[in-house]
């Protein structure tokens, strides 16, 4: 009951944000949101890591970007962080605690569903079976699917046109080459 009436709040709060003003703060261009599992901000040469041959494509994004920097997750589980990433609460919120056998609730709203209120079409690429469609991850999303080795994501952001996307790419840990 709580979480159904805590939904009701955020859409009548956008609602009131996009719909009343009479110039709508809504970013009309692509929103791309890249989460890397595992990856410590003290190897990444843009964000004062060490060596800066290391990450010279990550860096070469970040600096493109409009923002990217440090973030400081709620969980060290991927599960529950990615839960708190999408609805924007802590994993004592959500109650996604566990890093195992945690669904995301339907009740939640997600980010996802936000922009799409206002517009967006939205593009999910996943990795891991722990953030299947089935346990709530995919809530939002008009295209969900597991990111592969990322050629459909490559695809998609090469083509991306200018409109109102929203494009989230989760990349598992950084391996050595």
């Amino acid at each position: 009951m709580l979480l159904g009436r805590f939904r009701a709040a955020v859409s009548l709060t956008l609602a009131l944000l996009v719909g009343c003003a009479q110039q709508p703060q809504v970013h009309d261009g692509p929103v791309v949101f890249i989460t890397l599992n595992s990856l410590r901000a003290d190897v990444v040469t843009a964000l004062g890591g060490a060596d800066p041959e290391l990450t010279p494509n990550l860096d070469r994004l970040m600096g493109s970007a409009d923002w990217a920097g440090r973030a400081i997750s709620p969980s060290s589980a991927v599960v529950p962080a990615t839960a708190a990433l999408l609805t924007g609460l802590r994993p004592w919120q959500n109650q996604v605690i566990l890093q195992g056998g945690s669904a995301l609730s339907p009740d939640l709203l997600t980010l996802p569903e936000a922009l799409k209120a206002v517009g967006y079409t939205t593009y999910g690429y996943y990795h891991g079976h722990w953030m299947e469609r089935e346990n709530g991850y995919g809530q939002g999303f008009d295209s969900y699917e597991l990111l592969g080795d990322g050629d459909d994501a490559i695809d998609l952001l090469s083509r991306l046109p200018p409109g109102r996307e929203l494009i989230w790419v989760h990349i598992p840990e950084p391996q050595p080459p």
